[in-house]
């Protein structure tokens, strides 16, 4: 989506610069707008831009009706809702403009001097900015996903369950990567943004996941991780899982994406707050639903995650 959307700005400028030129020809211009070749000539150049802004208005409509389809997030569609919408109102106003100062509108004939057409005209185009403001704001409001070959994940619209079979190496429609899906019905081509991941069973390793170590063993109340050997040492209590909830910070430090990983942080400081509470389970899923693109970083800790389920 963040591609399309930088074209359809880069469109709204265009037309907006062809306003403002159009304007300050006027204001600039000394014969009255009335005139019979100046008449055409603004009715001209004025329907041009008139069908140009249309064209913009019908594909920012478009994309947020592709975007409801996809499932995105209802404050996206709704912004871009209101981007046709005013995109709409900055049309019918132009196209009053033309009426008045051409005699398209009976009586009106010969009634309006040229500079205050132009005025008109450029403020038209300085309000026709706004919009394509707002489209750039739209632009940040989202980071395309991306899953994994192997990866289980959930069709959200229409709500089937799947396993990602491909993924496209760069984005393309709606500025997303897309997957190939393999479902009981059949293959299907779906954006990053029509997907969620399913987590691994509790207790099991996910199919495909790569083999830690052959023994893996939890000693005393922080469950701390023995690889391939047994643990002879002691353990210094500082409460139930510190020492795995510090674990997990530590390995997301390293994740680059600034937005994933203080998302994920976020989930982890919600696991440690309800590790003894009966909330950890959603705490849990949450957080498995957030490492997406993560997951090998914290499949060392996953295990303890899984016993820490049994807390009530």
């Amino acid at each position: 989506m963040e591609d399309e959307i930088v074209h359809l700005v880069k469109r709204i400028e265009s037309n907006a610069d062809g306003l403002q030129q159009l304007g300050r020809e006027l204001v600039d211009g000394e014969a009255a707008v009335p005139a019979d070749e100046a008449s055409r000539t603004l009715l001209a150049e004025a329907l041009a831009l008139s069908r140009q802004i249309e064209g913009i208005g019908r594909a920012v409509s478009e994309l947020a009706k592709r975007c409801d389809a996809a499932s995105m997030q209802s404050s996206e569609i709704n912004a871009l809702r209101d981007v046709a919408a005013e995109i709409a109102g900055e049309l019918g106003s132009l196209a009053a403009i033309v009426d008045l100062a051409t005699g398209e509108i009976p009586g009106c004939k010969d009634c309006r001097p040229r500079k205050e057409v132009g005025g008109d005209i450029l403020r038209t185009a300085r309000d026709l900015r706004q919009p394509a403001l707002k489209l750039s704001r739209i632009r940040a409001m989202k980071s395309p996903k991306r899953f994994a070959v192997g990866t289980s994940v959930r069709v959200r619209n229409p709500g089937v369950d799947g396993v990602v079979t491909n993924l496209d190496d760069e984005r393309s429609a709606l500025s997303e990567y897309w997957h190939t899906i393999k479902t009981k019905q059949g293959e299907r081509r779906e954006p990053g943004c029509n997907l969620e991941l399913i987590e691994p069973p509790i207790a099991h390793a996910a199919p495909g996941t790569r083999k830690i170590a052959d023994t893996i063993n939890f000693h005393g109340p922080n469950s701390r991780l023995t690889v391939n050997g047994n643990d002879n040492s002691s353990n210094t209590v500082l409460g139930h899982g510190n020492e795995l909830f510090e674990g997990l910070r530590q390995s997301a430090a390293s994740i680059g994406d600034e937005r994933d990983r203080n998302l994920i942080l976020e989930r982890i400081d919600e696991l440690e707050r309800t590790r003894a509470s009966g909330g950890f389970l959603d705490a849990y899923k949450a957080f498995m639903a957030a490492l997406s693109d993560h997951i090998t970083v914290f499949a060392p800790f996953l295990p303890a995650l899984a016993q820490m389920l049994g807390i009530k």
